[in-house]
């Protein structure tokens, strides 16, 4: 069985999270993602911007085909809220060619804290660089009051 190599840095770097929407997915280990950053929309939730100094940090995992429909229903992508591209993401020695999802509309916003929280604990649990759990702290500031 074919698989295809996806890179989460939102809420799928959570792994309980993943394994909701993705039963078979096989975690393969952290990743980054140069010349992109992270940045939340205007709708809450996570997206990559281009930018070529920074780098995104999340996880990469080998999907079925299943499981990269799930995720596409999960993204929106039918209904225009994300699309895919395909990136180079690097492993610890190597590098892999990814699908990554970005928001159509990456209008900065700020988060929803239980969501930012999700993110943050899951760099935290992965051992993500300190500067980049710094970054995530930074929108854990930003984060919306509860309800809105």
């Amino acid at each position: 069985m074919t698989r295809t190599v996806y890179f989460g840095y939102g809420r799928n770097t959570d792994v309980d999270e993943m394994r909701v929407r993705c039963e078979t997915a096989e975690l393969l280990g952290p990743g980054r993602l140069d010349g992109w950053r992270f940045s939340i929309t205007t709708r809450g939730y996570a997206t990559v911007v281009a930018e070529p100094r920074a780098e995104v940090h999340g996880l990469v995992w080998a999907l079925t085909d299943a499981d990269l429909a799930e995720l596409d229903r999960h993204e929106g992508v039918a209904v225009g809220s994300y699309r895919r591209i395909r990136a180079t993401v690097s492993l610890d020695t190597s590098t892999v060619l990814a699908e990554v999802y970005l928001a159509s509309d990456d209008t900065p916003g700020d988060p929803f804290p239980d969501y930012i929280e999700l993110i943050a604990r899951a760099a935290r649990r992965h051992e993500f660089p300190a500067h980049y759990r710094a970054e995530l702290a930074e929108w854990q500031r930003r984060a919306r009051p509860q309800g809105t």
